[in-house]
């Protein structure tokens, strides 16, 4: 989906990766003057990508929160109205290597926590990608991205799906996560992402 996110009809499951709840109050917290909102609009683009797949499931492949720092009073009610307006959901994480550090998420979210790598509907659900699995392999924490030739003089980049033999890695949800250019060979398979659109991307 355009929205950084995948959807499996068969399961009828909504896939993010790394949102990094709170990042922004995490670096408020530091000194660093960041405006509020990042929360309050995720929360707002995954809400209108529930409601517009139908999912009954939505599955989070680490990286809930950004830093414990972050989990503040304000980001919790925020995550709390937005968990209310999904009550009839299931809702999953995949503990990622921030949620290691910044804990679950609060009990009043009604999320179901999992190990590093679990098993689902003939899928390996992980955040580092790096576990062995028999099984196909949905990931996230790279952050992906890929650079476009821009129209004119200089690149785009643009957060992509990346397939490889085994395994797609899902672009961070998180609008204030930032991407990391990956070097992808011939064989695999890239879908860039500019918000409205899916693209395929020769590698």
């Amino acid at each position: 989906m355009a929205d950084k996110a995948l959807y499996l009809e068969e399961g009828q499951a909504l896939f993010i990766a790394d949102p990094h709840f709170g990042k922004a109050a995490s670096l408020r917290a530091v000194g660093l003057p960041i405006p509020e909102g990042d929360t309050q609009g995720d929360c707002h683009r995954l809400s209108t990508l529930l409601a517009a797949t139908a999912a009954k499931r939505l599955i989070i492949l680490g990286d809930f929160f950004h830093h414990a720092a972050g989990k503040t009073q304000v980001v919790h009610e925020c995550l709390r109205q937005w968990r209310r307006m999904n009550d009839g959901i299931r809702m999953d994480l995949v503990r990622g290597n921030h949620d290691l550090c910044s804990g679950d998420p609060w009990p009043d979210l009604h999320i179901q926590m999992h190990q590093p790598i679990w098993e689902w509907h003939g899928l390996a659900c992980s955040h580092l990608g790096s576990e062995a699995s028999a099984l196909p392999m949905l990931c996230g924490h790279l952050h992906p991205a890929v650079r476009l030739p821009r129209t004119g003089k200089g690149h785009l980049r643009l957060p992509c799906f990346w397939f490889q033999s085994r395994r797609l890695v899902l672009p961070s949800f998180g609008r204030f996560t930032g991407s990391q250019r990956i070097e992808p060979n011939s064989r695999d398979r890239l879908f860039a992402t500019d918000g409205q659109r899916v693209m395929k991307v020769s590698c």
